[in-house]
């Protein structure tokens, strides 16, 4: 059979098109930029987070920046020295050593900030950064408000992409062993289609076994 009417289902977004943006460290949102039904970019402004623990990551990683560039100094001024044959070549690789050291630590600073989803602004406070969209979509939930404290990890928002939808359906057993991957599902009072992506063949403790497919036609 082509199409199959179904009478339960809940519009979802593809799994990894969903994603929660959580707080870096603990702290408090001190600005909401956007709200629910908002459209953003990746790497677009969603709040103004501020913490004292956020400081110190914005200070370690100005400090290693500029122990970096020390070390490469000192590294360039040895590499000159012993092209000149004033120092041995112990001396130069000790320098670029230290170099090397300097540059991973900066990656590290960098990588942690970066993994927090933080951009630091001119015109912000050294202890805030505004928490940056991870993908382009819908700002689909927001569950921080401004002043509240929060830990490490706790769920602020929650920003979807909503270019391709899917269906998580709900039917019985007996339909269950009907339907096939390809199928085309019809949902008549959305004038909506969609195309069967997978379905199982065991049911839960309701008798109800698990459907998906995806949206071809949003009626």
């Amino acid at each position: 059979f082509p199409y199959t009417t179904l009478f339960r289902s809940t519009v979802v977004t593809p799994p990894g098109k969903e994603i929660t943006v959580s707080a870096p460290y603990a702290g408090q949102i001190s600005r909401l930029l956007v709200g629910v039904g908002d459209n953003v970019k990746a790497g677009g402004s969603l709040a103004n987070f501020t913490s004292p623990l956020l400081g110190d990551a914005r200070r370690l990683l100005t400090e290693a920046s500029l122990d970096y560039k020390t070390a490469s100094a000192a590294a360039q001024r040895d590499q000159a020295m012993f092209d000149e044959g004033i120092i041995p070549a112990v001396r130069l690789q000790l320098s670029r050593a230290k170099q090397e050291a300097a540059q991973a630590q900066l990656h590290a600073r960098e990588a942690e900030l970066s993994a927090a989803g933080v951009r630091f602004d001119a015109a912000s406070g050294y202890a805030t950064g505004t928490l940056k969209a991870p993908i382009a979509g819908v700002v689909v939930d927001t569950a921080g408000t401004v002043g509240q404290r929060v830990e490490a990890g706790t769920l602020l928002l929650k920003v979807a992409d909503s270019s391709q939808l899917q269906l998580d359906m709900q039917l019985s057993n007996d339909k269950a062993t009907r339907m096939q991957v390809g199928d085309e599902i019809s949902i008549p009072a959305r004038n909506a289609k969609a195309k069967l992506l997978g379905v199982t063949r065991s049911v839960d403790a309701a008798q109800s076994a698990r459907a998906r497919a995806s949206v071809t036609q949003r009626g």
